[in-house]
């Protein structure tokens, strides 16, 4: 392969925001993000809670950090669509062997062997229709990735308990503050329902993997 085309194909990788990977600047991030919740302790009981568990705590402030950066939104998308993209065509090239083999067997008479590569095709063509589904280019959310804000209302209701619209509002402006964008646009109660009411009803299937993603998360924690 030249040069030019392996610097082509690696500009085509996507890359993830800088802070991701950054140890040092997320601790900072998450001080600055404390400060800004010690604000409305008070008033929200779930944040008050968040704030006196630190594991639940440094694991909130990541997921909404996380949420509350565009960047990262655009990131996963792109990241998405790259990965979907080299699954399906190796899945392609894999069922099109697949076939010419079984054509081989079966003009040599072998039934057997041509039926076995028949049950690999099939197989091997399932998978590739729930890679596409896996791997759709359909984004999960305009600006932002909701299937992000969905697992955080979910993990703050397994470990402080029940946790509102309004909650999960105030912790993405708190964070977009941090970062200085909390004039620029202002979540409410109503746009993160609304939001949330839309992405579960048009992504069944994203929403039965999160299910999954719980039932086998409470498995292994009931296995230890």
């Amino acid at each position: 392969m030249t040069r030019k085309k392996t610097a082509n194909r690696q500009s085509r990788i996507p890359r993830k925001p800088s802070w991701v990977a950054d140890v040092e600047n997320q601790r900072r991030w998450i001080e600055k993000f404390v400060a800004k919740l010690r604000e409305v302790e008070n008033i929200d009981a779930t944040i008050s809670a968040v704030l006196s568990n630190q594991w639940v705590l440094r694991q909130c402030a990541t997921q909404v950090r996380l949420y509350s950066d565009p960047a990262v939104t655009a990131y996963f998308y792109q990241d998405r669509k790259w990965r979907g993209k080299r699954q399906v065509a190796g899945l392609n090239t894999a069922i099109k062997g697949v076939k010419a083999a079984a054509a081989i067997y079966a003009a040599a008479g072998n039934q057997s062997a041509e039926n076995q590569l028949k049950w690999y095709e099939a197989d091997l063509d399932a998978i590739l229709q729930r890679s596409k589904d896996a791997f759709s280019n359909k984004r999960h959310g305009r600006d932002r990735d909701h299937t992000i804000l969905v697992r955080l209302q979910r993990f703050l209701e397994n470990h402080v308990g029940h946790t509102t619209y309004a909650t999960l509002a105030t912790l993405v402006n708190k964070a977009m503050e941090v970062d200085g964008y909390g004039r620029s646009e202002t979540f409410t109660e109503e746009t993160v329902r609304k939001n949330l009411s839309a992405f579960q009803k048009r992504n069944t299937s994203m929403m039965s993997l999160l299910a999954k993603e719980e039932d086998d998360a409470r498995n292994q924690n009931a296995a230890k």
